[in-house]
């Protein structure tokens, strides 16, 4: 088997919160499914946060990057006054780079500024770095990410118009999940509007005791089960559906 690292987006959110994914209108469904990201919103009593996760491969070709900042726009344009958003992605653009400026406590963008000029393009198409500063900046959404990578890459960036009162930190290493790599290392972000009321959440959904399972009688069941003959045939979704049918029913 043959296994590589990267790739997939994961969004958890507390299950208290009022959540749900963001719905794109339904030109942009057939992009949608195209592409590594997923966003979300949060509702909160006067305000919505939207949080969004995108991953490009090293190997993206610039009409993908150009698509998403489509979407991106989209986003944007449903936004209320009050809400908050925040992008965090691997966008793989190692020719961007920024620069802090401590004084005014500012993240400036470089290397941007260069239009692609295509001979046989009407006028011109902009490049992918120029294109995806200039979406983000022009609604006011600042690259808020002031650490880059141990070989001083802006690979991993984070984009947010509440850039004013977001503090993001390396994280240290009881706080990651996993190890950091030379390409990408893991921060913190610590922002005063998590602590300004949250809807709660009350759907009584059951949950699971995982601490405090009988693991012993799980695996008992499962390995008295015939897989074989319940996975033969099917495909991958069904069989996902039968194994977890099983699971939940074990007592």
């Amino acid at each position: 088997m043959n296994l590589e690292r990267g790739g997939g987006c994961l969004i958890a959110v507390r299950n208290s919160f009022v959540s749900e994914p963001f719905v794109l209108a339904s030109d942009y469904n057939t992009i949608y499914h195209d592409y590594e990201f997923i966003f979300v919103k949060i509702i909160c009593e006067k305000f919505c946060i939207i949080i969004g996760v995108v991953y490009f491969p090293p190997t993206t070709d610039d009409l993908r990057y150009h698509e998403f900042f489509k979407i991106c726009r989209y986003i944007f344009s449903t936004l209320n006054d009050d809400d908050l958003i925040f992008v965090f992605g691997d966008f793989n653009r190692s020719s961007l780079s920024f620069i802090v400026d401590d004084v005014d406590d500012q993240i400036i963008p470089l290397n941007f500024t260069d239009p692609l000029n295509l001979p046989d393009a009407p006028d011109f198409v902009e490049s992918v770095d120029f294109q995806l500063i200039s979406t983000f900046y022009a609604s006011d959404i600042q690259q808020i990410n002031r650490h880059p990578n141990s070989r001083n890459k802006w690979l991993d960036l984070i984009f947010s118009n509440a850039y004013e009162d977001v503090s993001v930190k390396p994280a240290l290493d009881s706080e990651n999940l996993f190890k950091n790599s030379i390409h990408h290392s893991a921060v913190t972000i610590s922002c005063p509007i998590l602590e300004i009321g949250f809807s709660k959440s009350y759907n009584n959904e059951k949950v699971y005791d995982f601490k405090n399972a009988n693991y012993e009688l799980i695996n008992f069941h499962l390995n008295n089960i015939d897989w074989f003959n319940i996975f033969q045939g099917g495909d991958i979704n069904s069989n996902v559906g039968n194994f977890y049918k099983i699971l939940f029913c074990i007592d």
